[in-house]
């Protein structure tokens, strides 16, 4: 989509709005609020499967946890990203954002922002990063090897512990426009 030549808020706004902590981490915790939604279904989902005795057909619902992992990955970049631009990490070039490493790398982002990450930690991170730019928004990866990078177990409670360490990593403060009681965590 071109640029309007006469339009001279977007890129200023494009740049105030990246530069803010509170931006990123505001939608880290609308994706993630979506993706427990997600999650919530597709536990429904297989408890009526398993109710209902079906054998090898599932319902639809499961197979929304590509969704879920999609949103979960969002979530926790931009929790991170918000951590960076709060560190100084971003540089804006010609209205373009850099981060210093692949924009949905996350376990890369994780290790710039100094968020510690346990082994399993990082092989979910990893899959998350695959989800991203994939699961969720088409039902196959362009590399067939990239769909077994995303199959693993449930682990939304690993995925909550990561996101939680993001946000206390969070300086909360007058300066930022908001307070400590603001951050409602997932």
């Amino acid at each position: 989509m071109k640029s309007n030549p006469n339009n001279y808020v977007a890129p200023w706004m494009h740049e105030a709005t990246a530069k803010l902590p509170k931006a990123w981490l505001s939608n880290a915790l609308h994706l993630w609020r979506v993706s427990e939604l997600v999650w919530q279904r597709i536990c429904e989902a297989r408890e009526e499967a398993r109710k209902a005795q079906v054998g090898n057909h599932v319902s639809d619902d499961v197979g929304l946890f590509h969704t879920h992992m999609f949103l979960a990955g969002l979530a926790l970049e931009n929790a991170v990203k918000g951590l960076l631009v709060q560190q100084g990490s971003l540089t804006i070039t010609r209205g373009r954002l850099k981060w210093g490493c692949s924009g949905h790398d996350i376990e890369r982002l994780m290790d710039k922002a100094s968020i510690p990450l346990s082994l399993a930690e990082r092989d979910l991170v990893r899959r998350l990063s695959a989800c991203v730019t994939w699961a969720g928004r088409y039902p196959v990866p362009m590399k067939g090897v990239d769909m077994e990078v995303v199959i693993g177990g449930d682990e939304p409670d690993i995925m909550k512990a990561i996101l939680d360490r993001c946000l206390g990593r969070y300086e909360i403060s007058g300066r930022h426009g908001w307070r400590r009681e603001d951050l409602r965590k997932p």
